[in-house]
């Protein structure tokens, strides 16, 4: 290891981890394509995510208890409220 760092500029040891860097040209089109795939990824796996909850929540019928717990604070709501004339 110490021969490639005398040899090479480019040559960059960290801990147990080695990189070799060409250019910078190739680092950014690198870190580029990453966040690419992980923002691609990351759209992915909400939907599947999201898909499954919503399978979930269909299958209990979570739908109608919220909707039945929201219409009784709205009720209650609605009946503290004076009358106005």
């Amino acid at each position: 290891m110490d021969e490639q760092k005398e040899q090479d500029p480019n040559f960059e040891s960290s801990g147990r981890y080695t990189y070799y860097l060409k250019s910078k040209k190739q680092i950014i089109l690198n870190n580029f394509l990453g966040g690419i795939a992980w923002g691609i990824g990351t759209f992915i796996g909400l939907g599947v995510i999201a898909a499954i909850i919503g399978y979930v929540f269909k299958q209990v019928d979570v739908a109608a208890a919220l909707a039945n717990w929201l219409a009784k604070i709205v009720y209650d709501t609605l009946q503290q409220i004076p009358p106005t004339k």
